[in-house]
């Protein structure tokens, strides 16, 4: 280097060859996403290097100023705005923004001095007074694509979480109070009481005790619906519903001696007989249907031995009659099941030739005790009664185990 002026006097003394170097002093400043540059209109413009340059985010009613990324360096943005920095080489500025949102609220106000929130804040509605006598806040809505009131709160004040701007209004009308006894308004936080207008639908839920029934809801103490939810109309009068509860009947326990729970009609071999299920008899020795009001199904019990705890028992099937599927047993993990003749008062299964109890009704029981099932084993049978659940009844106990013994080895059809 031999000097950095542009003018450059010296004394030749020998042959030399001297060459001048040039340098940009210039450089481009270039601002995206939305901002100024030196308080002008413009948003990219070329300056010379060693001078000041200031950047002015572009901010407006809808966005606010959050940080400038300079040169695509994201880990330090500049949270300073305006922005001055001196000018060194070409430099690019992204400026990023906040959404403002604008919150409308008719027949209220917003709770605070704005209503203009960032996206992700927190904003509050409380509903004005009524201008008409009686007419009261009922809930906040906003419309729908086709002018349909979409309610978001029966809270007199509604915080909600902002993500855009909208438009929200306060209900106020005639209002008539529901009072629920015994259960709550349904899609509230179990609120029992509640204030709706005229034309209103609601659903009731009823709250069961241990060991009760829903006997029916009354309005006026006459019986309107017996589910345990329910919905009613809205009319021009409060109004009060009350569930109504009554104890639970148990089911009976049925009794299952020598040839009821389960029976062979011929046990040295099945080949022109059956298995007959729960065929359980009067002293006549007709059939008994044990599928009475309240009966959802009969649970069988298997057991290795008569005598042993009804709590051990080895494998469970149920047993379900009528209905669109018809008569059918069905293993206790719904995964199995074979279907069976007779209806309520004679379910057997049965097939003079021998192959569906052999085919189905060994496997179907082989199934239900799973891996410690055993062919030479004796099983033994006792029933139980299970009840409809949200009936009036529960279950009745287990009856005593059968003495008929069940074992696939003995019971082979022979020839």
């Amino acid at each position: 280097l031999l000097s950095n002026l542009s003018t450059y006097k010296f004394q030749v003394k020998k042959d030399i060859t001297v060459t001048a170097k040039f340098v940009n002093l210039n450089a481009t400043v270039t601002v995206t996403g939305g901002g100024l540059i030196n308080s002008t209109t413009e948003n990219t413009a070329t300056l010379r290097t060693g001078e000041n340059v200031t950047v002015f985010a572009d901010e407006n009613q809808n966005r606010v100023f959050k940080f400038f990324v300079i040169n695509d360096d994201a880990e330090n943005p500049v949270t300073s705005n305006p922005y001055t920095f001196v000018l060194k080489e070409d430099t690019a500025i992204f400026t990023a923004y906040e959404k403002i949102c604008f919150i409308g609220v008719t027949n209220g106000h917003v709770v605070g001095d704005t209503d203009k929130f960032p996206v992700g804040s927190s904003c509050t509605v409380a509903p004005d007074d009524g201008e008409l006598s009686g007419y009261e806040f009922v809930y906040w809505y906003r419309y729908g694509e086709d002018t349909e009131e979409i309610i978001l709160s029966r809270d007199s004040e509604y915080t909600f979480t902002v993500t855009d701007s909208v438009s929200i209004y306060a209900k106020q009308a005639l209002t008539y109070e529901l009072t629920v006894v015994g259960g709550y308004i349904k899609d509230t936080d179990n609120a029992t009481t509640g204030k709706y207008i005229e034309g209103d639908y609601v659903t009731v839920v009823a709250v069961v005790p241990e060991n009760k029934a829903l006997g029916s809801w009354k309005i006026g103490g006459i019986s309107v619906a017996t589910t345990k939810e329910y919905t009613l109309r809205i009319d021009s009068a409060d109004v009060e519903i009350t569930a109504d509860y009554v104890d639970l009947t148990k089911l009976a326990t049925l009794v299952n001696n020598a040839n009821q729970a389960f029976n062979w009609y011929n046990p040295n071999g099945i080949k022109a007989g059956a298995a007959e299920f729960m065929r359980f008899k009067n002293d006549g020795g007709s059939g008994i249907n044990v599928f009475t009001e309240g009966v959802d199904y009969v649970m069988y019990y298997i057991y290795e031995a008569p005598t042993a705890d009804k709590a051990d028992y080895v494998g469970q099937f149920k047993m379900y009659s009528g209905g669109v599927i018809g008569d059918y047993l069905v293993s206790a993990d719904d995964l199995r099941r074979i279907v069976y003749d007779g209806g309520a008062t004679n379910a057997c299964v049965q097939d003079h030739s021998g192959t569906n109890i052999v085919d189905n009704f060994f496997p179907f029981i082989q199934y239900t005790i799973t891996e410690n099932f055993s062919p030479t084993q004796d099983y033994y049978f006792a029933v139980q009664l299970v009840a409809k659940s949200d009936s009036m009844y529960i279950s009745g106990d287990i009856s005593q185990i059968g003495t008929v013994a069940f074992n696939t080895e003995k019971n082979k059809v022979k020839g």
